[in-house]
């Protein structure tokens, strides 16, 4: 310490004392008074202490930026060696080089992760005789690595073949599905009594590729009847890796004729409607439109065929924005009315296969 205390005040010396001669021989060649070349004398050492205080701040400030280094390469290294497969989630690298090899392997294979609160560890297996193989290989290995490194969270499949799984269908068989139950209009003016609407339908999984669309009604899977979310969940992950036949309704368009009679002075076919918002249909997003709650008996809307749980979302050609609109229109026309609604009046059925996420 004594010795490298010596050494700064060595080097504040030196430049001091450039600075001081320096600056006295320019203030010799500038001018003859001697009290003007002490001046700058006087000026030039200390310049020459604030270019040596500057000079070693950087010097530190250098030597900080190199041990910080050394810290990090040392850290890397030893996690590099004694982990491979672990690293905080800062550094990711490792993860997508090892992801990336493993997308460039042939024939079945799995890629499994698990996610702590400030590490990740993951395994993966290629080249065996199926799917499900792969998957229990992969788990393994990373199942391995948890346990090695006390990682709380479990190993989900990352990754099926080449196929990312979402995160939020990690876990579990799934045929890419987003689903809720139905409200008390989901399944109104069909013979379907329960099932589950299709809220979201995943890219590049066994649903969209089979053609399901957000707003679809499953009602029956292998000819048991869907009574809600929870029993599409267990019944996939129940017969995981084995193809599934569901039924399932999605909205047609109708147009009907309706004749409007006057009663108490206004123009009414008979219905009682509510507004739609947020409604799914065909894929697409309605926010326009009047839901049919009820339909009076005798009415021109049941002569016209209209029947609970239709939408109606244009009249004559013109968008129904509300409830208003609607009862307006027909008074203010009193006469016959063209009616385009949707309705669930088309069953279908496509085969799926779930794919192996667990």
């Amino acid at each position: 310490m004594a010795n490298g205390n010596g050494d700064s005040v060595g080097f504040y010396t030196s430049l001091i004392l450039v600075g001081f001669l320096g600056g006295g021989l320019l203030g010799l060649s500038q001018t003859d008074s001697s009290e003007a070349a002490l001046i700058y004398a006087l000026s030039g050492a200390g310049l020459g202490f604030l270019a040596a205080r500057i000079l070693h701040l950087a010097a530190v400030l250098v030597l900080g930026v190199l041990a910080l280094f050394i810290m990090v390469g040392v850290f890397l290294f030893r996690f590099n060696a004694l982990a491979p497969g672990f690293l905080p989630d800062l550094f990711v690298d490792e993860f997508a080089r090892d992801y990336q090899e493993y997308r460039e392997q042939t024939g079945a294979k799995a890629f499994a992760v698990a996610n702590g609160e400030n590490r990740r560890v993951w395994g993966w297996s290629t080249g065996r005789a199926d799917q499900k193989a792969a998957n229990q290989a992969a788990l393994g290995s990373c199942n391995a690595l948890r346990q090695e490194y006390a990682v709380s969270s479990t190993c989900k499949i990352y990754a099926t073949g080449n196929l990312l799984i979402p995160p939020d269908l990690r876990g579990r068989c799934t045929i890419g599905l987003s689903i809720s139950d139905l409200d008390a209009y989901g399944y109104s003016g069909t013979t379907i009594h329960s099932g589950a609407r299709v809220e979201k339908v995943y890219n590049n999984l066994p649903a969209a590729a089979a053609g399901l669309l957000p707003g679809d009604i499953i009602y029956e899977i292998n000819d048991r009847k869907v009574t809600g979310t929870a029993f599409v969940s267990s019944y996939t992950n129940q017969n995981c890796g084995e193809a599934l036949t569901i039924l399932y309704l999605r909205h047609d368009s109708h147009t009907l004729q309706a004749y409007p009679v006057r009663k108490s002075g206004r123009c009414i076919i008979g219905v009682q409607i509510s507004d739609v918002t947020n409604l799914l249909s065909r894929g697409e997003l309605l926010n326009y439109g009047a839901r049919i709650d009820a339909v009076e008996p005798n009415s021109p809307a049941e002569r016209a065929g209209v029947k609970v749980g239709d939408v109606v979302h244009h009249i004559d050609g013109e968008k129904v924005w509300h409830t208003l609109f609607l009862s307006d229109y027909i008074n203010t026309a009193c006469r016959e009315v063209s009616l385009s609604i949707l309705r669930y009046s088309s069953h279908r059925a496509v085969s799926v296969e779930p794919i192996q996420g667990r």
